[in-house]
């Protein structure tokens, strides 16, 4: 599952932009509100690469339970809000 919403009462409008990567999650807490123009996104979406190995691996994002996220947000990956 591309997003996890723990429940049924979280808000997100209808211009957030998620941006998943290589099976990372998204996992939104209950009663989370998410306003216009967010962005949230678990990679830098292209690789970054020192010796042939890549240094910058996509990561989680957690949003918890009772978080209010504001207007043109930018959340990026390894990200976790715990209210």
């Amino acid at each position: 599952m591309a997003v996890n919403l723990a429940g049924c009462t979280s808000y997100l409008k209808m211009t957030t932009i998620i941006l998943r990567w290589d099976g990372k999650k998204i996992i939104i807490g209950d009663d989370a509100l998410l306003s216009n123009n967010i962005e949230i996104h678990t990679s830098h979406c292209h690789p970054i690469l020192i010796e042939g190995v890549r240094t910058n691996i996509d990561e989680d994002v957690v949003i918890g339970s009772h978080v209010w996220i504001g207007l043109r947000t930018v959340i990026l990956k390894g990200t976790q809000m715990i209210a």
